[in-house]
Protein backbone atom coordinates (compact mmCIF):
# COMPACT_ATOMS: atom_id res chain seq x y z
CA UNK A 1 0.00 0.00 0.00
CA UNK A 2 1.09 3.68 -0.75
CA UNK A 3 1.24 6.52 1.77
CA UNK A 4 -1.71 8.15 -0.64
CA UNK A 5 -3.76 4.71 0.14
CA UNK A 6 -6.82 6.46 2.17
CA UNK A 7 -7.40 3.51 4.26
CA UNK A 8 -3.91 4.60 5.94
CA UNK A 9 -3.77 7.03 8.50
CA UNK A 10 -0.66 9.56 9.61
CA UNK A 11 -0.61 10.03 13.38
CA UNK A 12 -1.31 13.15 12.74
CA UNK A 13 -4.49 13.17 11.01
CA UNK A 14 -5.82 10.67 13.95
CA UNK A 15 -4.51 13.04 16.53
CA UNK A 16 -7.04 15.77 14.68
CA UNK A 17 -9.66 13.08 14.65
CA UNK A 18 -9.63 12.10 17.99
CA UNK A 19 -10.31 15.67 19.14
CA UNK A 20 -12.47 17.43 16.35
CA UNK A 21 -15.08 14.45 16.34
CA UNK A 22 -18.14 13.76 18.48
CA UNK A 23 -18.00 11.12 20.58
CA UNK A 24 -21.19 9.58 18.76
CA UNK A 25 -18.95 9.52 15.75
CA UNK A 26 -15.44 8.97 16.04
CA UNK A 27 -13.95 6.06 14.69
CA UNK A 28 -12.96 3.35 17.57
CA UNK A 29 -8.85 2.73 17.67
CA UNK A 30 -8.65 -0.53 17.89
CA UNK A 31 -5.08 -1.58 19.07
CA UNK A 32 -4.34 -5.38 17.76
CA UNK A 33 -0.67 -5.44 19.39
CA UNK A 34 -0.83 -7.51 22.61
CA UNK A 35 -1.70 -7.15 26.19
CA UNK A 36 1.60 -6.51 27.10
CA UNK A 37 2.50 -3.93 24.54
CA UNK A 38 -0.62 -2.42 25.35
CA UNK A 39 -0.07 -1.87 28.94
CA UNK A 40 3.10 -0.59 28.26
CA UNK A 41 1.81 2.20 26.42
CA UNK A 42 -1.28 2.59 23.75
CA UNK A 43 -2.55 5.71 22.26
CA UNK A 44 -5.08 7.64 24.34
CA UNK A 45 -8.36 6.23 24.16
CA UNK A 46 -7.65 3.37 21.94
CA UNK A 47 -9.19 -0.37 22.79
CA UNK A 48 -6.93 -3.06 23.32
CA UNK A 49 -9.07 -5.94 20.75
CA UNK A 50 -7.44 -9.30 20.05
CA UNK A 51 -7.46 -10.28 16.52
CA UNK A 52 -9.33 -13.07 17.43
CA UNK A 53 -12.15 -11.68 19.32
CA UNK A 54 -12.37 -8.79 16.52
CA UNK A 55 -12.83 -11.30 13.95
CA UNK A 56 -15.13 -13.43 15.94
CA UNK A 57 -17.11 -10.72 18.27
CA UNK A 58 -20.32 -8.92 17.63
CA UNK A 59 -20.22 -6.78 15.04
CA UNK A 60 -18.97 -3.18 15.26
CA UNK A 61 -21.25 -0.73 14.09
CA UNK A 62 -18.62 2.24 14.34
CA UNK A 63 -15.70 2.89 11.81
CA UNK A 64 -12.07 1.32 12.59
CA UNK A 65 -8.81 2.64 13.14
CA UNK A 66 -6.25 -0.44 13.66
CA UNK A 67 -3.29 0.47 15.36
CA UNK A 68 -0.51 -2.23 15.25
CA UNK A 69 3.48 -2.56 15.23
CA UNK A 70 3.52 -1.77 12.01
CA UNK A 71 0.51 -0.72 9.46
CA UNK A 72 1.75 -4.12 7.50
CA UNK A 73 -0.20 -6.10 10.86
CA UNK A 74 -3.30 -4.58 10.31
CA UNK A 75 -3.54 -4.63 6.77
CA UNK A 76 -4.62 -8.54 6.68
CA UNK A 77 -6.77 -7.61 9.34
CA UNK A 78 -8.58 -5.13 7.61
CA UNK A 79 -8.99 -7.84 4.53
CA UNK A 80 -10.51 -10.05 7.14
CA UNK A 81 -13.08 -7.86 7.97
CA UNK A 82 -14.12 -6.43 4.85
CA UNK A 83 -13.89 -10.36 3.40
CA UNK A 84 -16.29 -10.93 6.63
CA UNK A 85 -18.95 -8.02 4.96
CA UNK A 86 -17.53 -5.16 7.91
CA UNK A 87 -20.28 -3.03 6.63
CA UNK A 88 -18.21 0.39 7.96
CA UNK A 89 -14.81 2.14 7.39
CA UNK A 90 -11.54 0.64 8.36
CA UNK A 91 -8.33 2.38 8.34
CA UNK A 92 -4.71 2.05 9.92
CA UNK A 93 -2.37 3.87 11.68
CA UNK A 94 0.51 3.90 8.72
CA UNK A 95 3.52 3.25 10.51
CA UNK A 96 1.85 1.47 13.29
CA UNK A 97 2.27 2.67 17.11
CA UNK A 98 6.04 3.18 16.74
CA UNK A 99 5.05 5.94 14.03
CA UNK A 100 2.69 7.23 16.71
CA UNK A 101 5.39 7.31 19.43
CA UNK A 102 8.56 8.94 16.97
CA UNK A 103 6.12 11.71 15.93
CA UNK A 104 6.10 12.50 19.87
CA UNK A 105 2.14 12.23 19.82
CA UNK A 106 1.02 11.38 23.76
CA UNK A 107 0.64 7.72 25.22
CA UNK A 108 -0.47 6.38 28.04
CA UNK A 109 0.11 3.30 30.18
CA UNK A 110 -1.57 0.61 32.36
Amino acid sequence: MSPSNPSLLQPHDLQSLQRTSRRDHAPLVIDIRGSRAYRKAHIPGSHPISVPALLSGEPLDTDLVLVGDRHHDTESVAQRLYDADFPRRIQQLAGGFPHWQEQGFEVETQ
